[in-house]
């Protein structure tokens, strides 16, 4: 790059005097500016968060739905994607929940889950909390129930994650996994 902008200034100055020192200028303000988007971009990969919960109704059909957030920490609000907002949900099935923070070497994955989730029919709206362990990840759903004549479904209205400090998370040998289990 340095070479490049340098011969864009020699073309410059043979042009007109003193063009070259303005062409230097503007060629390493825009490098440092593309140099700061990509180290902005960078950071926002490493803070990304992807979380993936899977519903098994006792039928056996499985609800996977997809949420994403930033700075993933204590009671941090996940934003549901498109697709999984008017997915509905039975009033008992198996929860897993998968977290995938950062990418590639740096990414980290906590994960939950519980046996069976019951939620009541007669609530209008309930939270519930999957996972307890504080090493691991822990969710708290916020469940909105939906009738259709007889049949009674869910959806999710919102979603609190908390994750371990990465510190915390760094010093345990099976910190790139962690793993919680509600019952």
């Amino acid at each position: 790059m340095d070479e490049e902008v340098h011969e864009v200034q020699a073309e410059a100055e043979k042009l007109q005097k003193g063009w070259g020192q303005g062409v230097f200028s503007q060629a390493y303000q825009m490098l440092r500016k593309e140099r700061e988007e990509q180290a902005r971009e960078a950071q926002e990969k490493k803070s990304a968060a992807v979380l993936t919960i899977e519903f098994t109704q006792e039928s056996g059909r499985v609800v996977t739905l997809e949420a994403d957030g930033r700075n993933v920490l204590q009671q941090t609000q996940m934003a549901l994607r498109k697709e999984s907002v008017s997915e509905e949900v039975a009033f008992k099935s198996a929860v897993s929940a998968s977290m995938v923070i950062g990418q590639g070497d740096d990414a980290r994955t906590y994960t939950c889950s519980m046996d069976e989730l019951v939620l009541d029919k007669e609530q209008e709206k309930q939270w519930k909390q999957l996972g307890q362990d504080a090493n691991g990840l822990r969710l708290q759903l916020k469940f909105i129930r939906r009738t259709h004549g007889v049949k009674t479904a869910f959806t999710l209205g919102d979603i609190r994650a908390t994750v371990p400090p990465r510190d915390a998370a760094m010093g345990s040998a099976s910190a790139t996994t962690p793993s919680s289990q509600a019952s």
